[in-house]
């Protein structure tokens, strides 16, 4: 606070496209990201197509209505400007099967900086994801993030289906966090500018010298020119 001003920081909501939904089809959580790390709320322009409560939108009637996503801000933050997408409702049609191709997660170790999984669905639609235990949280876009503690964590991707897919069957990975250290290799003659010295070609061997892994166990160097 400076001159009775308050010094306001951007505020933004990111929020996942809207696939199209038929009557009689369950009631669905809505998915809304704000750049301030602040709670989103909703709103619908036609509550006799869609009521929302919390994040979960009941579908009523054939019919659209428009969804907004709105973050009011708070004492550091901006409100963010509405995100806003149309929900159409149509009548039921067969609908089509869906799957999820969710690739394994390697072993992983505590100190390990937070990572993406891979996971699509085969309609194109949006797959989302939950931890189900372990020692690790995950977005909505798949970031994980390890809470520096070793341990099993199972994460389970779905896709609920739209007007025109079946749901998914949901597909789990499970990977583990090791207690151990994931080691690096130094050199130390590069340590300066990033590179080994030139040296003249020729037959004779190049000895790497104070090259060591910091395990201690033995490495293998390669080259990635053999010419």
């Amino acid at each position: 606070i400076w001159g009775g001003l308050i010094a306001y920081t951007e505020n933004n909501v990111t929020k996942y496209k809207l696939p199209d939904r038929a009557l009689g089809d369950p009631a669905f959580e809505l998915i809304a990201l704000s750049t301030s790390g602040l709670p989103v709320s909703f709103v619908s322009s036609n509550p006799q197509v869609a009521t929302i409560v919390g994040n979960v939108v009941y579908l009523n009637a054939v019919g659209e209505s428009t969804i907004s996503a709105i973050q009011m801000g708070d004492t550091r933050y901006h409100p963010a400007s509405p995100v806003s997408q149309n929900l159409r409702v149509i009548e039921p049609i067969p609908k089509d099967d869906q799957t999820i191709d969710f690739t394994e997660i390697p072993i992983k170790v505590r100190d390990d900086p937070p990572f993406m999984v891979d996971a699509q669905s085969s309609s194109g639609l949006p797959v989302s994801f939950k931890v189900d235990y372990g020692p690790a949280t995950i977005n909505s876009s798949g970031l994980v993030v390890l809470d520096g503690v070793d341990g099993e964590v199972s994460i389970t991707a779905a896709q609920p289906g739209s007007a025109y897919f079946s749901p998914a069957p949901p597909v789990t990975r499970v990977f583990e966090v090791s207690l151990k250290q994931r080691p690096t290799i130094v050199f130390p003659e590069s340590a300066d500018h990033g590179q080994l010295d030139d040296v003249i070609a020729g037959h004779r061997p190049l000895i790497l010298q104070g090259v060591y892994a910091t395990s201690g166990a033995p490495f293998i160097i390669t080259s990635s020119n053999l010419y």
